[in-house]
């Protein structure tokens, strides 16, 4: 027996013996509670993740590929449990980012994924409206993932925001204070986070507002008849309880539905003339006034009258209408003046206005005026002369007009005016300046039918100002007529900038003071139709020579008054003798022109493929009138002062 227990106890030896001979297993854990069904969540605002890792060996850990941005400390550990910490910069992508790390201790291995979500930011709704009074109040949802703070730069001194900073979706409450003004404001509210921004709108309702009174129309009464084509519209100054000022619009209309309106600003009385209105004759209109204070709910009707206009009526005293009306942006812009023409003159359909749209016409009948009309806003401006006519020296008529023009007569065609009076005139007209008189010559028609024609131009450092003085010759002996007169004067020296084509002396050489102050203005762009070099192949008009179509345009000896030494690119046109046709020279150059003012692209090309007058009208056949020729009297050479 005692052998047996011996045996049993060898036995029991043996077995723990060879227990304790075999190591406990490697492993490794890790936990957190940060752990999601994805991984680690890991915060986008650099707050650190813990992580708790638990193994019976040493361990190592390594970092995944894509593990850009994150930063895992310590690497490395010693049996038991350590802590090891996780940070991330600021995911400013928008997609998720992810890194594995891998653990191994011995021959156990670990592994677990770090998730980090990209920036959010929304804020709802993302514009709002807060009323006008102190202490006015919304709220806005504001949703991040991160921290995030206002921008106090954006924060306007009205309006506050509770709270300025936080974490994650959070309510915000902005408060505004009291809106004294009568206009509406608002901010663009700044958010920072992780270093980006993003925004939303607050605005803020004006104060309210009171309407004016109502304002009454007085002058003409409701269903009046036989109304003037120039009303004058007379109302009741309104008041505002407010005290702002209050402002009128005058409206008018044939229908009720589309109505056209005039701008009156604080007096009560409107004169259509000086607005530039006609209403149309026997016609029945609907007239209201609106009276504004210029702030919201600031705007009251009058009642609306009914009226019928009669017979047309006159221009006013230094009115003007607009001719015609271009739709392009830049508008080459042309003033029609008068002189001569007395108050009695200036009825609509009178003396006045068929001499000025006569001249307009005649200019629009000619080419390439009449291709490029549609450029063109052509303004007539009004100016009562104390007496109808023009002075004529040489016939010992002495006339009391506007401009105090005076046509020499006798063996000269001359004629002179107060220029100075014209730029002023024309400068009444709204939007035009000074300056703007270099782009835009005026035509001054001359309430007389006497042949003779004159352009004065000066040039300086605004630039430079032109009028035409342009008879209205009706039934003249030589077979000139406006359309002629001003197709020269005007079309030509003043729009087209040419040089007259005569040749008064032709068995003379220019002087050489002529040639020298003529070579002077084309540096500045005038007078190209002439040439004074003999020398075909560098003129201005050798640009025609050898196309087809153009084999009329030449070299032709003669032009600026002189027979040698000067040179014209055409045997006749416009700038020689008054006829209704400018060369292929002269029509290019006031393209040119046109093109400049209009701000568009000028090329060869381009003025061929719209110049239809491209056949020789050069022949003395083509006369426009009878015996033209055998009896033509130069007009008077323009009078060019350079004060550059």
């Amino acid at each position: 027996m005692r052998n047996i227990y011996k045996l049993f106890l060898l036995a029991f030896a043996f077995v723990l013996i060879q227990s304790c001979s075999k190591s406990e297993p490697d492993s490794i854990s890790v936990s957190s509670g940060a752990i999601g069904t994805s991984g680690v969540q890991i915060p986008n605002n650099n707050t650190p993740t813990t992580l708790s890792v638990t193994a019976n060996v040493p361990w190592t850990a390594t970092l995944s590929n894509n593990s850009a941005g994150f930063a895992v400390s310590p690497l490395s550990g010693q049996p038991g449990t350590t802590s090891i910490t996780v940070t991330a910069q600021p995911n400013r992508t928008n997609q998720d980012k992810t890194c594995d790390i891998n653990f191994m201790a011995g021959t156990a291995t670990a592994s677990i994924t770090l998730v980090q979500p990209s920036l959010v930011f929304a804020v709802s709704p993302a514009s709002v409206v807060v009323g006008p009074t102190e202490g006015a109040k919304l709220e806005v949802e504001l949703n991040c993932n991160t921290d995030w703070q206002f921008d106090n730069s954006s924060l306007p001194q009205w309006l506050s925001v509770s709270p300025a900073q936080g974490s994650g979706k959070t309510k915000v409450t902005v408060t505004a204070k009291e809106n004294e003004e009568k206009q509406s404001r608002e901010a663009i509210l700044r958010v920072n986070y992780a270093g980006s921004f993003g925004s939303f709108i607050v605005k803020q309702e004006p104060a309210p507002n009171h309407a004016p009174t109502k304002p009454v129309i007085s002058s003409p009464q409701d269903g009046a008849k036989n109304l003037s084509t120039v009303p004058t519209i007379v109302w009741n100054e309104c008041t505002d309880e407010d005290g702002e000022q209050v402002t009128y619009t005058v409206h008018y209309s044939k229908n009720q539905t589309e109505w056209k309106k005039i701008d009156v600003k604080s007096n009560t009385t409107c004169p259509f003339m000086s607005y530039n209105v006609v209403l149309d004759p026997k016609t029945v209109y609907y007239i209201k006034v609106v009276a504004t204070d210029g702030y919201e709910n600031g705007v009251i009707e009058s009642d609306v009258i009914t009226v019928e206009t009669g017979e047309p009526s006159a221009y006013a005293d230094g009115g003007y209408t607009i001719y015609m009306e271009s739709s392009k942006p830049n508008p080459v812009r042309l003033v029609f003046i008068g002189d001569g023409y007395s108050a009695a003159d200036h009825v609509y359909g009178g003396q006045f206005d068929k001499d000025l749209n006569e001249g307009v016409e005649g200019l629009f009948s000619v080419e390439p005026y009449k291709t490029y009309r549609e450029y063109f806003t052509v303004y007539k401006l009004a100016a009562y002369s104390k007496e109808s006519g023009i002075t004529i020296t040489s016939e010992g008529i002495n006339k009391n007009s506007f401009y105090k023009t005076v046509i020499s007569g006798g063996n000269t065609t001359h004629i002179e005016c107060n220029v100075a009076s014209v730029w002023a005139q024309v400068q009444k007209i709204p939007g035009f300046t000074e300056a703007d008189l270099d782009d835009s010559p005026v035509c001054m028609m001359l309430n007389t039918n006497y042949y003779a024609g004159t352009c004065y131009t000066s040039i300086d450092g605004i630039g430079s100002k032109s009028v035409a003085m342009c008879p209205a010759l009706r039934n003249h002996q030589y077979g000139v007529d406006i359309p002629m007169i001003v197709a020269h004067e005007y079309g030509g020296h003043g729009f087209g900038r040419l040089a007259d084509e005569y040749v008064n002396y032709e068995n003379e050489t220019i002087p050489a003071a002529n040639k020298s102050n003529l070579e002077a203005w084309q540096s500045y762009g005038w007078n190209l139709n002439v040439y004074t070099t003999n020398d075909k192949n560098t003129a201005p008009w050798s640009r025609f020579f050898g196309l087809p179509d153009y084999s009329h345009v030449g070299w032709y000896a003669g032009g600026h008054y002189y027979g040698l030494g000067v040179w014209r690119s055409e045997y006749i046109s416009c700038m020689w003798d008054n006829r209704l046709y400018y060369n292929s020279q002269s029509r290019y150059l006031i393209v040119d022109r046109i093109m400049e003012i209009a701000g568009e692209e000028m090329t060869l090309e381009k003025f061929i493929q719209k110049d239809v007058q491209k056949t020789d009208n050069t022949s003395t056949s083509n006369n426009t009138k009878a015996n033209y020729v055998q009896k033509f009297v130069p007009l008077a050479p323009p009078v060019m002062v350079m004060n550059k």
